[in-house]
């Protein structure tokens, strides 16, 4: 008996050693291989289980180990495989496996075994928490700025919307890159998640960290948070975990989407657009590093979004006055108009309200990313960090979304735009912060 144990207890240890995916080994697959009972197999297992020496796991994919059952569920499940039976088909050459359970179980070698025996030394420090059998879709999490790495070099791509995103990097058409291989990254998936104060962090599994670079790995741990109250947000947990659409959106893609909407409402009530260009809905995000350089870089890019895009001939259309003039020492100063003004002097003369007030709040959020803008104009700005940049930076979003949606639903109201399709999430579903 001893010896079997011993045979059962290798064969689930080299299985799961030579596999390239840290896969475990089908529970039949262990009677068939030392040619003994499918019955006398799971007694031994369940003695083995018991002994810390093997674990099970049992789920419509068990050859991805994904969670730890105690020692009693494991053998209770066990006790109940004895009664799956196994169902064998010849196609041709080839004779085909099928167990009758919707839930199939694996073996794999405990993790006190792997570090016992396994030499993990050479590999990167995620890819050994593979190899010692942790879960492969473990959440690790990490400092928001691990991303700006990525962001600020041309040699990379990424790709962030709303609560996730993937980085990979730039090759020329042979497929060639000026990254060397070891910062070389392809990350199929990343996303959003809070710490315990609420800050925004990335949190990854462990399986796709496994798959970087030792030198990418490396540079990943050095963000890894330890603070065991991280959580991921829900729609990349629904999306990523369960498999199911989440109908939630970043106040960030909203605003692009309320903009662009508005454009077409434009150009269905009056023939011209109100914007001279159009974005790409993930063209605007928070920023990943909260430094007083990127909070200014934020307000820049908003305000060309926004006053620097309104489109003269919009207001020329309507035969308005388009510039100011002012008598000084005899001599009379013919200026522009700015565009926030000339909208605002529009839309007072054409859309009339009860008083003003939600009119002049709009122009005031449009204001405040103007005057946001001119800071480092007028003064030399130290760069420096604070999480505050980040809070003001949302707060700014907030304002300039609600301002943008306003004066969109304002457009909507025109006769002429009844078959212009807005999407309908803007107004039903749930636009947050993220």
């Amino acid at each position: 008996m001893k010896k079997l144990h011993n045979a059962i207890s290798k064969l689930v240890y080299d299985f799961f050693v030579e596999s390239n995916d840290y896969n475990g080994i089908p529970l039949r697959q262990v009677s068939t291989e030392l040619g003994i009972g499918y019955v006398e197999s799971i007694d031994i297992i369940k003695q083995l289980v018991n002994d810390e020496l093997v674990m099970i796991q049992s789920s419509t994919n068990p050859h991805i180990y994904n969670f730890i059952s105690s020692k009693d569920k494991q053998i209770a499940i066990l006790e109940s495989a004895k009664t799956i039976t196994e169902t064998i088909e010849n196609e041709g050459i080839l004779e085909i496996h099928y167990e009758h359970t919707d839930y199939p179980i694996c073996l794999y070698p405990t993790c006190n075994v792997l570090k016992k025996n396994r030499d993990v030394s050479s590999m990167g420090v995620y890819t050994k928490r593979l190899a010692l059998c942790e879960p492969q879709l473990k959440v690790v999490y990490f400092d928001l700025n691990v991303l700006e790495r990525y962001s600020n070099d041309p040699r990379y791509e990424l790709q962030y919307n709303s609560y996730s995103g993937y980085i990979s990097y730039e090759c020329d058409k042979d497929g060639n890159s000026d990254l060397p291989k070891r910062n070389q990254i392809y990350l199929k998936s990343f996303g959003l998640g809070y710490d315990s104060n609420g800050n925004r962090i990335i949190c990854v599994f462990l399986t796709d960290l496994g798959k970087l670079s030792e030198t990418q790995q490396a540079y990943w741990y050095s963000f890894e948070i330890t603070d065991t109250n991280c959580k991921m947000t829900e729609e990349y947990y629904k999306n990523m975990v369960i498999g199911c659409w989440a109908n939630s959106y970043s106040i960030y893609r909203a605003f692009i989407c309320e903009l662009n909407a508005l454009n077409e409402l434009s150009v269905a009530a009056f023939g011209t657009s109100l914007f001279l260009s159009t974005f790409e809905e993930g063209s605007l995000s928070f920023s990943f590093l909260p430094t007083s350089k990127n909070y200014y870089d934020f307000t820049l890019k908003l305000d060309k979004m926004i006053s620097d895009n309104l489109n003269r001939n919009f207001f020329k259309s309507f035969a308005m006055e388009m510039y100011t003039y002012k008598e000084k020492d005899g001599v009379v100063e013919k200026k522009n108009k700015g565009t926030l003004l000339l909208l605002e002097e529009w839309l007072k003369q054409n859309y009339k309200t009860d008083d003003n007030k939600g009119l002049d709040d709009i122009f005031q959020s449009f204001r405040k990313v103007r005057k946001e803008r001119q800071v480092p104009a007028h003064k030399t700005i130290d760069n420096v960090f604070s999480k505050e940049y980040a809070k003001k930076q949302d707060t700014l979003m907030r304002e300039v979304y609600d301002a943008m949606s306003c004066l969109r639903h304002i457009f909507q109201q025109h006769p002429r735009t009844k078959d212009v399709n807005i999407p309908k999430w803007l107004d039903e579903g749930g636009i947050k912060m993220f």
